[in-house]
This record gives structure tokens, C-alpha cells and sequence, in this order.
């Protein structure tokens, strides 16, 4: 049995009792409901221990956020003796009191990605002397969202995300240099390689026509421009990092209800509905 213990670097909200001291930090995501889930498990295990026919292994799983978690277990040989584990995780989109559990993935992996797009920065009163990074990397974002409605099997399911887009630091200069971050998820290999690639070949794209614009407008002017993919890290989820677990051994992940302070899904304001599991 497998529950992941992270604490995530968000100020908890929810004013309940055992609310984290610690500010800025709190178990979010419902981890502090998965600890307790399967310290429970623990207490009636025990108490029926005599009755069991197999052994059975309580796993407090760490960096499940980060997707380090379950390769860090397995590298240890926890799992080395265990035939099915089974993993349990509170999700808002069930109803109070309902458990699910289908056959298949339950969740995507997920790749990161960073990207830096270099131009040329200068005065706002000076478009023609420069390479906008801004607009390269807007160009991308734009770009991007086409991957999954035009390349990816409607039956098959992927998403690609920006998260993250830096760019400038003045009103009237031209960024030179823009950060965009974001991921990719799938439940294929073969998709994920795709959405890989596809999300490069888009980068540089963008990248190459934005410069190429500014030569021909700009011909007296030596510019540069180039882009460069910091970071694709392979991350395996299913509530993310489960599913590595998954590929070697006979997994199931089941979901329960899970409720959050005005009906929004908020880690800071997240809440189990406490009241209906049993006191004793």
C-alpha cells in the first residue's frame, strides 16, 4: 500500500485545526489525507495481522511532486518482494463517499520543458534594429496549441501546457531574451516522444522566422537570434509518479472524494470531507 507524504511550498488556508504551523508550507494536494489513510490501514492491518495471508508493505512514498519518489523506492529494492501495490489518491471531481477505480492509465506522465529565446534587445523607438525575443516565444506559445488538435489521435489523450512565459523588464525596451516553461503529458510513450518533438521543431521554427523578418527589415544591421531548449525531463506520473512504479509490477491507483473551500480546486483552501469516515 503506497501513499506519497510531500509538502508543497504553498500557505495553507483551509483554518482547520491541525492546519500547518509552518508558514508557507503545508501538506497540500491532499497528502496530509493520504498519511492518515494509510496509518489507518497500518492500525487495522495490525489488528488482523493473524489473519493475513500475504505480507504487506506500507509505503510513505517522498517526492511525488518532483516525480523522484518512486524511482528513489525502487532503486532501494522496495519493491523488489511485491507482486501488486495499490494506490489511493483524494480527487475533487468525485462525489462525498464514492471510490473509483477503471481499468487502463489513470494518469498522464508528464515532460518538462524549458525554453530561452535569445534576439536582440534595444529601443522600443527602434524595432527594425532589433530581434524581439517577446514576440518569438508569443509566436511559439500560439504554436504550440495546434500540436494536440492537429497531430495527436482524437482516441488518444495529451495536453500541452505553458505555465510559465518571462519576457522584459521595461515599458519601452525590447526584450532580447524570453523564458517560457510549461509541460507535456501523455499516457503513450510513443506520444510523449511525439509531443517531445513536436515542441522543439516549434521552438526553432519560431525562433528562425522572427530573425529571418528582422534581416529583411534590417539588412544594415548584423542580427542574431537562437533558441535553446534548456530542459526536457522525462517525468513519470499516474497521480504522476505512480505509474513507474506500474511498469514493473501489477498496480491499481483508485480515487476518493475530496472537497475544496468554495467549490474550487485550490491547494491552499483543499479539504477532506472528514465527517463521513468513521470516528472509531
Amino acid at each position: 500500500l503506497r501513499a506519497d507524504i510531500d509538502g508543497l511550498p504553498v500557505e495553507e488556508e483551509t483554518g482547520a485545526d491541525f492546519s500547518s504551523v509552518y508558514p508557507g508550507r503545508m501538506h497540500a494536494c491532499g497528502h496530509d489525507g493520504h498519511i492518515a489513510g494509510l496509518l489507518g490501514a497500518a492500525a487495522l492491518l495490525k489488528e488482523q495481522e493473524d489473519t493475513l495471508s500475504v505480507r504487506v508493505k506500507l509505503i510513505f512514498q517522498p517526492s511525488e511532486e518532483n516525480t523522484q519518489g518512486a524511482a528513489h523506492i525502487i532503486a532501494q529494492g522496495v519493491l523488489n518482494d511485491v507482486n501488486i501495490i495499490f494506490g489511493l489518491h483524494l480527487f475533487s471531481d468525485r462525489k462525498t463517499g464514492e471510490i473509483s477505480v477503471e481499468e487502463g492509465p489513470r494518469m498522464a506522465q508528464t515532460d518538462r520543458f524549458s525554453i530561452v529565446f535569445e534576439g536582440r534587445g534595444g529601443h522600443a523607438g527602434k524595432p527594425h534594429q532589433c530581434v524581439d525575443a517577446t514576440v518569438m516565444a508569443a509566436e511559439f506559445v500560439v504554436s504550440v496549441q495546434s500540436i494536440v488538435s492537429r497531430e495527436i489521435n482524437p482516441a488518444e489523450g495529451a495536453v500541452v501546457t505553458i505555465g510559465s512565459f518571462h519576457s522584459g523588464s521595461q515599458y519601452n525596451v525590447i526584450s532580447g531574451r524570453a523564458e517560457i516553461e510549461g509541460t507535456c503529458r501523455s499516457f503513450r510513450e510513443e506520444t510523449a516522444l511525439h509531443l517531445k518533438q513536436a515542441v522543439e521543431a516549434r521552438a526553432e521554427h519560431s525562433a528562425k522566422r522572427i530573425v529571418m523578418l528582422s534581416i529583411v527589415t534590417s539588412s544594415s544591421h548584423r542580427l542574431h537570434c537562437y533558441y535553446r531548449i534548456l530542459t526536457i525531463k522525462r517525468m513519470r506520473a499516474g497521480r504522476r509518479d505512480f505509474l513507474l512504479s506500474r511498469h514493473l509490477i501489477m498496480g491499481i491507483l483508485m480515487d476518493m472524494e475530496k472537497q475544496v473551500a468554495g467549490g474550487m480546486t485550490l491547494m491552499e483552501k483543499f479539504w477532506c470531507d472528514y465527517p463521513i469516515c468513521p470516528s472509531d
